[in-house]
This record gives structure tokens, sequence and C-alpha cells, in this order.
């Protein structure tokens, strides 16, 4: 099944360990989804114009999540190797060896078809890791949550998440944040009966601790959590925050609908805001941002679909967005603003990607600089990408994502917004779900169901 570009034998001595910069272990890399990985320093701004594909690997259909990856995992063999997981919307569940491009073992958990419409979905949302027990969890389109062996991937546990496949999926990342995975649930493609939702299962246990329903056990139906990270997780603080979609009833805000939402870590809402969306598919669609500057509050942002792009002081959200910013969007969902945000906090910037023209701020890749004032200027723009593009991602002083439509992979100097390498030709198809980047690779998944990874030839690693 494997197709790898390079030999087996050149690859695994040409691709850097993972461990030199650690695993991915979840979506955006952190739970807050700051999309940011600190630990990052093989590629910089004055190498990775030489990225190469170092191997690509066929999984049979199209990618939706981001890649995790895990270092030194143990092999059966007694062989140590770092391992790079993913799902396909075929049900196919797979890890595959970070240094050759070959599939160490996969499994099928399921497709769930939904003739309301006429399509297929199997694993879209990306696992979390659990390096202590060397378990991966994931969610497959049987609507199971599993716990699975990382160098097997033997199942060690599984959960009903979702009985009615044919309305209900998991679309967005796994949690995993003081003992408890968080998953939550939204719908095949927004056709009712469903009901959004985040459920809480205990890793020690196994048993399911609590279940936030966004519009109400027994409210409207709709409220569904879409965006690509999920849920967004404030450690020091025990907060979770989300960013819902419209519930059923006429306002499309109730109770939870189409709100920025604060919640305990057992899923006890603390507070919320409706931001005034106008009626209509004007929803979220992405996952709230956590971060915080020097001389700032602790902030969050989030985009809705028609562009809004709201800021907001994650300890007083029942006040309202402190700043609004205008980008582009739109109802249909290959023009929307769905993507999550990115920081890079020492230098106070952070980047969200645009899919079209908004007054004074351009398609493409945007960053903005945190003022002294705690709001967002306009700090560089750079094209790239109309309509709809993937999450960016920052490493080491380069931001990546991935140019949706345009089947490609581009990196910015996340400083000035200098463009640095494009991948080229070599995606076999769309690719709308963020890079990961680690060990001084670049891993990604195409809607071609190759699973790719770019990394530096020998000679071009630079200390």
């Amino acid at each position: 099944m494997a197709a790898v570009v390079l030999t087996a034998a050149w690859a695994a001595s040409a691709v850097p360990s993972v461990a030199a910069g650690g695993d991915w272990p979840t979506y955006g890399y952190a739970a807050a989804r700051s999309a940011f990985n600190p630990s990052e320093h093989a590629l910089g701004p004055g190498n990775v114009g030489s990225l190469q594909q170092l191997w690509s690997t066929d999984l049979g259909g199209t990618i939706n999540t981001q890649p995790v990856l895990a270092s030194k995992v143990r092999l059966r063999s007694g062989r140590d190797a770092d391992l790079v997981y993913a799902g396909t919307e075929k049900g196919r569940f797979a890890a595959v060896d970070a240094g050759t491009g070959e599939v160490v073992w996969s499994r099928h958990l399921g497709v769930a078809m939904s003739p309301s419409c006429q399509d297929g979905y199997g694993v879209t949302d990306t696992p979390v890791l659990d390096r202590p027990s060397d378990s991966v969890y994931v969610v497959g389109g049987d609507g199971l949550a599993y716990e699975l062996d990382l160098a097997t991937g033997a199942t060690r546990r599984r959960w009903t998440i979702v009985s009615d496949t044919e309305h209900e999926h998991v679309w967005s990342g796994l949690s995993l944040v003081g003992g408890l995975l968080y998953v939550p649930v939204a719908s095949t493609c927004d056709i009712t009966p469903y009901r959004g939702r985040v459920v809480a299962v205990s890793t020690s246990t196994g048993k399911e601790v609590a279940t936030w329903y966004v519009t109400g056990r027994h409210g409207p139906g709709g409220g569904g959590i879409w965006g690509w990270g999920g849920i967004a997780i404030d450690r020091p603080a025990n907060a979770i925050f989300a960013a819902t979609g419209n519930s059923t009833d006429s306002s499309e805000h109730a109770p939870y609908g189409e709100r920025v939402v604060r919640l305990t870590t057992k899923l006890h809402v603390q507070a919320s805001q409706h931001p005034k969306l106008p009626l209509g598919d004007d929803d979220f669609g992405a996952t709230p941002l956590l971060y915080q500057v020097k001389g700032c509050p602790r902030q969050l942002a989030v985009g809705a679909k028609l562009g809004t792009f709201y800021v907001y002081d994650r300890d007083r959200i029942g006040h309202g967005p402190v700043q609004t910013i205008k980008l582009g969007g739109g109802a249909d969902g290959d023009n929307s603003l769905l993507g999550n945000a990115a920081v890079w906090p020492a230098k106070r910037l952070i980047y969200v990607v645009t899919p079209s023209d908004a007054g004074r701020y351009k398609a493409g890749m945007l960053a903005f600089h945190v003022t002294s004032r705690c709001r967002l200027a306009l700090a560089w723009h750079a094209g790239g990408s109309t309509r709809l593009a993937s999450s960016p991602t920052v490493a080491n002083g380069v931001v990546y994502y991935s140019a949706g439509f345009s089947d490609r992979l581009i990196a910015f100097d996340a400083t000035n917004g200098k463009r640095l390498w494009t991948s080229g030709s070599a995606l076999q198809g769309h690719d709308f779900n963020a890079p990961s980047v680690a060990g001084g690779v670049v891993y990604t998944g195409d809607w071609g169901g190759r699973l790719h990874a770019f990394g530096l030839l020998p000679a071009a690693v630079r200390p």
C-alpha cells in the first residue's frame, strides 16, 4: 500500500528523528490550540526553502486529520520508531514510519453513510496521544471512540459516542487533559436531527463523566462543534472554551448556539456570549485560539463563517468581544472563514488565513501584531490562496499552511511574510487541514489520499 518516493534505506538515513523536536501530540500541538511548536529548531527561515518531499504514502482515502507524531515508539520487533498517525474518510486509521513512509499498522474503524448528503464519513477527527500509557485515542466513522496501542494498533478500550451515525459525526480534534478525554460532536452535513455536544470520558475508570449539550439535552437541535480543533483548554485556569454552531430554534442561538462559551473541566457553563450574528449560516466553524502576551490579559481569538474575527478577554467572555475585525467569508463553505488562528507568543503575532478580500484585508495569510493596548493591528499580508484553505502552523520563525484548492503547501517568514517555499506539484489533491511540523519535517495529508513528509536533504541541514 505504501508508495514511497525515496527508497526506504535512503529515507531512513535522511529523515531527522522526530525525537529531536518531540511529539506532535494533538491538534494544533497543544490543548490551547496554539498551532505553535516551541520545540522545533531544525527548520527555520534560513533553510526551509530547501525542503524536499521525503516520502508520500497512499492511505487509500481522503485525509482530513492533522497528522500527529509519536517519537521513539517501541515496536514488537524491539526497534524504536517515530510514527505518524492519520485517518481517512474511508475509515482507515494508520501508523506510518516517519523515517521510511511505510505503514506499520492500520485499522478499519468504520464509515458512516448519510443518504441525505450522499457521502460517507470515516475518520475525520484528529487523534490525540497519551504517551504515559502509550495509547492513541481516535473516533471512527462507526461513532466509537477507540483507545489503541501506539505500537500495534490493538484496541484497549472503546466507547460509544455517536449512535445515529447517519446524522451525527465527530469532525473535530480530540483533547486529553487531566485524565479526561474530550470528544466534540457535530453533524454529517448539518441536517437534523442531531445534537451538538462535548463528551468527557475518564481514561482511568473508562466511564463517561459528563456531557454538555450545546442546545440542551431536550432543547432544540443543532449546535454542532465544527472547528477542526474542537475545544480549546486553558490548563492553568481549568477552563474549556468552545465556539458553537447554530441551534434550530428561530433565534439560532438558544440556549448556547452561535456562542463563545467558557466551561469548567466537568463541562459546567461558566459564561457565554452571542456576538449578534445575523440569521442565516453565519455560525462558528472554527476553534478558539487561546493566547497571552506580556502586559495583556488572557485572550482568545475566533472567526465566524461570514468573516468576522473576534477577540475576547477570556475571563470576561460575558462582556462580549473587545475587538471585531471584518475579514473575508461567506455562507458557502468553500468561501467561508473556517480556519483556526495561530500564535507566536514571543513576537506577539497572531496568524489567520482569510478566503477573500474584505476592505484593507486581502485574501491569503494575515499576521496581526498584539499592540500595547492588547488589540490586533495588521503586521503584514502575504497572498497565496483564495477560497477555503487550511489553518496556519508556526514553528521556529516560519508559518506554514495548505492553500486548499490550490493543492500546495506554502511557507512564509513569520516575521515579515516573505514567501520562502512551496510544495509545487507534490500534493495529489486538495488539502484543508493544518500541517504538523516536528523534528525538521513537515507532515500533511491530502484529498488524493496521500500522507506526505517534507524535510531537508542532509546537505541542506543547518545547525
